[in-house]
């Protein structure tokens, strides 16, 4: 009763619009992309962790062995590298150059969107901080998974309501699959299964909605283990021999040893975790104060938001100051990380985010922008 039809309309197109991003079929995400054919040569730029790992292992099992480089950058260099790189003549060697799980600030969007070699370049990225390169024909940003995703068979078991994510190495897998790339019946399902596995880690998905089981974080914990390029190999042979989560003699050893290893660390270190409150202005006249849970450390992250968040499930932020950045969590269903970092050149999620600064620089730089200081209890 007296509410005006008229005054909501705007409201309605607005939440219109925001779910027909995210209900997205993979024809509409991708069809404005340049479609990769099997004789093209790729460089793939991507992210320094499994995601990114993912993105690799997507691109190795889909494409003629020897037709892919791989570069991995950290937050802190991704936009920079992407813009060097497309100015240098290396490109020039190959047919595409796919950006994936990474992206540019936008002042270097629009200029790399100038570029004369542009035609050959592609983004993927599922971090609601880049929705802006959706305005390009040759970026996609969208962080939750297309309506006929691979991902929908893992997720029939779902919790209810909740919300199904993209990761970068399945927007990849999504976008080769939409460009007919296929691998027989039964290599297709391992490949699959892997991503499964990478994505829903990388998005905390195996947490929210499927479960939490271990075999999720066993996944990272041989990440880890092995490092970048031998985890990469490791699952193209487990793909190339139909297996997928099944662990060797070599694969159970490193994860026992990896497992000890860290919860010995966490142990040692959880008494140099600080507790207090951070207050961060959200519009022009109020200020929302957050309690918090912080530690500097630059060893096992993961595993150490872990435990906070096992450990203080009442806390509102978790923030980890590594040396040369700061990483943020949150469980909370009122707070939105990826706009706090967003503050601070950051990127990330609604979960999850953070930015790139020095461990001595970070205090100074959060008082200077939220005008108020971080006030600990210890």
């Amino acid at each position: 009763p007296g509410l005006c039809l008229t005054a909501l309309l705007p409201r309605l197109k607005s939440r219109v619009s925001v779910l027909s991003e995210f209900m997205k079929t993979r024809k509409e995400l991708f069809e404005k992309l340049r479609k990769i054919k099997e004789t093209d040569r790729v460089l793939l730029l991507t992210h320094d962790d499994m995601d990114g790992a993912g993105a690799e292992i997507v691109l190795k099992a889909l494409l003629p062995e020897g037709q892919v480089s791989v570069r991995h950058f950290d937050n802190g260099s991704m936009s920079q590298q992407i813009y060097k790189i497309l100015l240098d003549d290396i490109v020039d060697k190959y047919d595409m150059v796919i950006a994936c799980d990474i992206s540019t600030r936008e002042h270097d969007s629009e200029f790399i969107n100038s570029l004369a070699n542009i035609e050959k370049f592609i983004m993927l990225d599922h971090h609601l901080t880049s929705l802006y390169i959706n305005q390009y024909e040759w970026g996609v940003s969208c962080s939750e998974k297309p309506h006929d995703s691979f991902l929908n068979w893992f997720y029939q078991n779902a919790a209810k309501n909740s919300v199904k994510h993209s990761s970068g190495t399945s927007l990849l897998l999504d976008y080769m699959e939409y460009c007919n790339f296929k691998l027989d019946l039964y290599s297709r399902n391992v490949l699959h299964q892997i991503a499964c596995f990478i994505s829903a880690y990388d998005t905390w998905d195996w947490k929210t909605c499927l479960s939490g089981k271990q075999i999720f974080n066993d996944y990272n914990l041989l990440f880890s283990a092995y490092g970048n390029d031998e985890f990469v190999k490791s699952m193209l042979s487990k793909i190339a021999d139909y297996r997928s989560n099944e662990w060797n003699d070599f694969d159970k050893r490193l994860l026992a040893i990896e497992k000890k290893k860290r919860a010995e660390h966490v142990r040692r270190i959880a008494t140099n975790i600080r507790f207090g409150f951070w207050d961060i202005p959200y519009n022009t006249s109020k200020i929302k104060e957050y309690s918090i849970a912080y530690i500097e450390e630059s060893k096992y992250i993961f595993d150490i938001f872990d435990y906070m968040r096992e450990t203080y499930p009442e806390i509102d932020l978790f923030i980890i100051n590594y040396g040369t950045g700061i990483s943020i969590r949150s469980d909370k269903e009122n707070i939105n990380v990826g706009k706090i970092v967003k503050t601070f050149g950051g990127g990330g999620h609604k979960g999850s985010g953070g930015f790139k600064l020095s461990k001595e620089k970070i205090q100074d730089c959060i008082e200077e922008s939220t005008g108020t200081k971080f006030f600990f209890q210890n």
